[in-house]
């Protein structure tokens, strides 16, 4: 499929909204997925270009297969920072772009980019694809019922396709739109990835935002829990500031530490890619992440995982080994699952090595071509 010229829809005009991109990662998975179909969609023949917020005046990442364009934007409310992230420039670019656009996928949640964005597709009459990345789910907050009843589910049921990364997403989202619901896993180009040859490091790592549902306090607990018995290997956190560095300071300062420690700020996604593929474990502590490039990455370079059993990949996890999944939702959880994995690396250093034909989670290519399939198979109707 790849590289056909003959296609039904040859420069298709794809439009993607996001609503903050950035190197530092602080939007997390999102951004990548978007890169990573951005690039795949260009290979296939079509045009496709990336619209998103940024916080500042950072050039837009642009290479020959892929096109960024990022519109500054600030909070509307301090207190929900990433939620009402806008500005008129976005929203004048926002109608020009899509206006010109023949297809637009939004990266949707509860925040006023992709929600105007779908708003703007409905106004001009223009097909748009809302991915939901396990942004959207049932929230008994009474302002967000509010929010649900009266613009989230009208926006959802009026979309082509709403994506969604798992089958316990699909559920959750059956409850906003019946008949409109596909899934599309996260896919990552494991051929780039698997040629790496990286020396591990003594180091087990934490790549992710630092805010309250990725829980980085369980990761210390667990590393606080182990390393006495492992003084040669140092547990380090990464990410940017999600909202949540103050409380994760609080809780090592609570521990006896200092926050640096533990924690060494935030990396550009190459310096994720590399610390990822050089350490030893890389541990992700979220409670219910449905299914995080980080952890795929990881797996991809041949670095082994902990997640969480919450995890909705838990399960294909469970498959390549017992010990990629946490016993329970704690920190001591974590800790018998590195116990296991440390101990294993002791004794043979290349005991987890994956390769293609064992790999568990589609590449980037078959999640490209699916993605098509969807697109296409909206055009005439």
């Amino acid at each position: 499929m790849q590289g056909d010229s003959n296609r039904s829809s040859p420069k298709l005009k794809i439009l993607q909204v996001l609503t903050l991109n950035g190197d530092s990662g602080i939007y997390g998975g999102p951004s990548q997925v978007a890169q990573n179909l951005c690039v795949a969609l260009k290979k296939n023949g079509y045009h496709s270009t990336i619209l998103s917020g940024c916080l500042n005046k950072e050039s837009s990442i642009a290479n020959d297969l892929s096109e960024f364009q990022s519109v500054q934007v600030k909070s509307i409310l301090v207190s929900q920072p990433l939620t009402t992230l806008f500005s008129a420039t976005m929203l004048r670019t926002l109608i020009r772009r899509i206006r010109k656009s023949d297809i637009v996928h939004i990266h949707f949640a509860r925040e006023l980019i992709p929600i105007s964005a779908t708003v703007i597709c409905i106004l001009l009459k223009k097909k748009y694809f809302l991915q939901t990345h396990g942004m959207v789910k049932p929230d008994q907050r009474i302002l967000i019922r509010i929010l649900d009843i009266f613009i989230i589910r009208k926006l959802l049921r009026k979309a082509c396709r709403i994506l969604a990364l798992t089958p316990i997403e699909l559920e959750r989202l059956s409850q906003y739109s019946q008949n409109n619901i596909e899934i599309l896993p996260n896919g990552i180009d494991f051929e780039f990835y698997s040629e790496w040859n990286n020396t591990k490091v003594n180091r087990v790592v934490f790549c992710s935002r630092i805010n309250r549902r990725k829980r980085p306090e369980l990761f210390v607990d667990a590393a606080i829990e182990i390393m006495d018995e492992y003084p040669d290997i140092s547990f380090e956190i990464y990410g940017p500031n999600g909202g949540g560095l103050e409380q994760l300071e609080e809780h090592i300062n609570q521990r006896g530490f200092k926050l640096h420690d533990f924690y060494f700020g935030p990396l550009s996604h190459a310096e994720t890619r590399v610390k990822l593929a050089e350490s030893l474990v890389s541990v992700l502590p979220s409670f219910e992440e449905p299914f995080p490039m980080v952890i795929l990455e990881s797996l991809a370079a041949g670095t082994p995982v902990v997640v969480m059993p919450s995890c909705h990949i838990s399960e294909t996890l469970r498959k390549i080994n017992s010990s990629f999944v946490a016993l329970d939702e704690s920190a001591t959880g974590v800790a018998a699952a590195l116990r296991i994995q440390l101990s294993r690396l002791r004794n043979n250093p290349h005991w987890y090595e994956t390769k293609k034909e064992s790999f568990p989670f589609f590449g980037q290519e078959a999640v490209t071509e699916r993605l098509i399939e969807i697109y296409e198979s909206q055009l005439d109707t």
